[in-house]
């Protein structure tokens, strides 16, 4: 029902399509092991490590991961920003978790440092925060309702910004792909309305929606299905697939600068 997650597993099942295990990944953020758990094509030769600031999520993830019998699963809580990540990891995961770290090239360098020479970073954002209906404009400004705003999100990335802190990192990006365009981000607009009047209205109140709900409901699997297909110069989202600058690709773009 989250349409990014459709995107980074798209992405992640493609990239270990091309790379045998073993191998080591790293999930920075974690969240409840949404990722980890559900790729078939992880294998029991593979060594996963979660990271995520949540000991809750934490405490489930390793829960999971010893009734699953996932004995190459490692998970730990630590803050993002002061963690030390594992080295030689070929496949480093990081969604809708950038924004919310202060010094996020720091981070991201911290990405390149722990990556292997030929490691991929999958790094997913949201970028332009664009907004359509007038009703969501307006109900987004009431405290509690973003859900950014509560917790604090340092940065509201672009298109061109996002791009411009992963070469200040250190890499070169192979792939790059946009989700939610203007359907998908209109749809997405009503289901927060949805759950915002759910969450904060006496029962009584919510019964009437719930038939109206329900047939939103197939309306949105269909403009999310449409966005997954379809083909975007700019969205909402943002899907990022990078290597880091190797010492030979760095010497010969400075060279190639000195004759320029």
């Amino acid at each position: 029902m989250v349409l990014r997650t459709w995107y980074v597993r798209r992405i992640f099942r493609k990239i270990l399509a091309s790379n045998p295990s073993p191998r080591n990944i790293l999930d920075v953020g974690c969240g409840m092991g949404d990722f980890m758990f559900s790729i078939p094509e992880l294998r029991p030769t593979d060594s996963v490590t979660g990271i995520d600031l949540s000991f809750s999520n934490i405490q489930l993830c390793k829960q999971l991961a010893e009734s699953l019998g996932k004995n190459n699963y490692s998970f730990f809580q630590d803050n993002l920003s002061e963690s030390a990540f594992p080295d030689q990891q070929d496949i480093i995961l990081c969604s809708a978790v950038l924004m919310y770290i202060e010094d996020d090239v720091a981070l991201l360098k911290k990405f390149r440092n722990s990556l292997s020479e030929k490691g991929k970073l999958i790094l997913y954002v949201p970028v332009n925060y664009r907004r359509f209906l007038s009703f969501y404009k307006n109900l987004s400004k009431k405290n509690g309702f973003d859900y950014d705003e509560m917790i604090g999100r340092p940065h509201t990335y672009t298109d061109e910004s996002i791009v411009q802190r992963i070469h200040a990192a250190g890499f070169v990006i192979e792939e790059q792909q946009y989700s939610f365009g203007r359907l998908a981000s209109i749809m997405f607009e009503i289901s927060a309305l949805f759950e915002w009047y759910f969450k904060t209205q006496h029962v009584l109140f919510s019964i009437p929606l719930f038939p109206l709900y329900f047939v939103f409901l197939p309306i949105n699997m269909i403009s999310m299905g449409i966005d997954y297909i379809g083909k975007r110069t700019t969205g909402n989202g943002c899907i990022i697939v990078a290597k880091k600058i190797t010492p030979h690709e760095k010497n010969k773009s400075d060279n190639t600068n000195s004759r320029r």
